[in-house]
């Protein structure tokens, strides 16, 4: 009963919820995070062992995220547009075309 209650109605819920207000990037990171919860609540709630090489772990996995969510946010800052007199970066496309007379 438990299983059936915080493992899947909650937890659904909750994905559902995020689904709808965060980003898709932000949505799949997700996964990567839920490992990391699930160490810490082990080691709070059911007083598992600790070890230093899952700390080591829990870190590169948060550094992974933070680098991931900072490259999203990089790339929304940068600017959209281009104007038709600069060209295409080398293998790119030009996301504007230039005006005709």
């Amino acid at each position: 009963m438990y299983l059936m209650i915080f493992g899947s109605v909650i937890a659904f819920t909750a994905y559902i919820f995020a689904m709808r207000s965060l980003s898709m990037t932000t949505l799949s990171l997700y996964s990567y995070v839920n490992p990391v919860v699930a160490v810490i609540l082990g080691w709070l709630v059911l007083n598992e062992r600790l070890t230093w090489v899952s700390i080591t772990a829990m870190a590169v996995i948060l550094a992974g995220v933070a680098l991931v969510r900072s490259g999203s946010m990089m790339r929304r800052a940068a600017p959209l547009r281009r104007s038709g007199d600069e060209p295409a970066p080398r293998g790119g496309l030009a996301l504007e075309k230039p005006e005709q007379h």
